[in-house]
């Protein structure tokens, strides 16, 4: 293979061999013992026929070289859509040539749930979500030096929440995010998640991971660990189709199995009556679960292709292409 340059992006100021492929993103933990921990296989079944079904399972073999170039050109670009507008997308180049990311493609490629006509439904006001966390009796830190307890979503741990929405909880924070570091919290836009998930309704999850890794992407100066490696993975994968590379070279971990022997609060809520909960009470209406119609992912089913596909480099890739240090294709860096 021909060896090729790629331009590094303004803000990667680390070296080559600084790069990190630290372990997050991680497979979900799905299959388990039902006699051994009959409390979460009604969340796990759940999770199976969720949406985030395919995106918690699908299992790319990750390629340390692929990963590398897309982490070190990657930028902030645009692309003009069908209906001829500027959209955002994330601009990358590797040794197969240049291609965007749009939340279309984060959509199509990790199969989450499309947009409808009306749109996504709007976010949850901070005070649904918290009444949320009441009605599955979330136990709240208390005010300092008070028995007053301190309703507050800044620091929502998952070890406050009963076992099932402890366990749903851990997969979404671990499996569906690129957070790399302390797991133990959930930030808002997560709560977000769980709770659309719960009450089905129609949240924009690609939006989400699109906005989130996008501004992990234009920080002023980039981490050399890069995060969502299974879905970055994922989305290559669908890119490149048969060119993607058969031998990756690193695996997934599945989040841990501690998170199985999380013990029950004592007369805890279970799942099927915090839906009724926030039924009975909420402004939300509980509809069922949306169940994404290729949410299943089978080995012998591949995922049908669609129109995306890698396309020119960005604009603003073209004007910074004389001004930015050249990357030879890069070395597999080991961990």
């Amino acid at each position: 293979m021909a060896q090729s340059t790629l331009i590094v992006s303004k803000n990667v100021k680390f070296a080559v061999a600084d790069f990190e492929i630290r372990k997050n993103n991680h497979l979900e933990r799905l299959n388990f013992d039902a006699e051994k921990f009959p409390h979460l296989v009604e969340a796990a079944n759940f999770l199976k026929q969720s949406c985030l079904s395919y995106a918690l399972q699908v299992d790319p073999k990750p390629s340390k070289a692929l990963l590398q170039q897309f982490w070190f050109t990657v930028d902030k670009g645009s692309v003009v859509n069908k209906k001829g507008e500027s959209i955002p997308a994330i601009s990358f180049t590797t040794q197969h040539g240049p291609g965007n990311i749009t939340a279309l493609a984060v959509r199509t490629a990790l199969r989450f749930p499309s947009k409808i006509p009306k749109g996504f439904d709007p976010l949850t006001s901070d005070v649904e979500l918290i009444q949320f966390l009441d009605h599955m009796e979330y136990q709240w830190d208390n005010k300092p030096r008070t028995t007053i307890p301190n309703k507050k979503l800044t620091k929502i741990l998952k070890a406050n929440m009963p076992s099932e929405m402890n366990y749903i909880f851990t997969l979404i924070i671990q499996s569906v995010s690129g957070k790399i570091g302390s797991l133990d919290q959930a930030t808002k836009i997560q709560l977000q998640m769980g709770y659309s998930l719960l009450v089905g309704k129609h949240f924009d999850y690609a939006g989400a991971i699109f906005d989130d890794l996008l501004s992990k992407i234009e920080k002023p100066e980039r981490d050399a660990k890069i995060p969502y490696v299974r879905f970055i993975s994922a989305i290559l994968h669908f890119f490149l189709g048969q060119k993607y590379p058969t031998e990756g070279d690193c695996n997934f971990s599945k989040v841990g199995p501690c998170v199985l022997v999380v013990k029950p609060f004592e007369n805890e809520v279970s799942l099927q009556n915090l839906r009724l909960r926030i039924s009975s009470t909420s402004t939300t209406s509980v509809v069922t679960p949306m169940v994404h119609p290729l949410a299943i992912p089978t080995a012998t089913t591949p995922l049908k292709r669609q129109s995306i596909a890698l396309s020119g480099p960005s604009k603003k890739a073209e004007k910074t292409k004389e001004s930015t240090p050249s990357l030879k294709e890069p070395e597999v860096v080991s961990q």
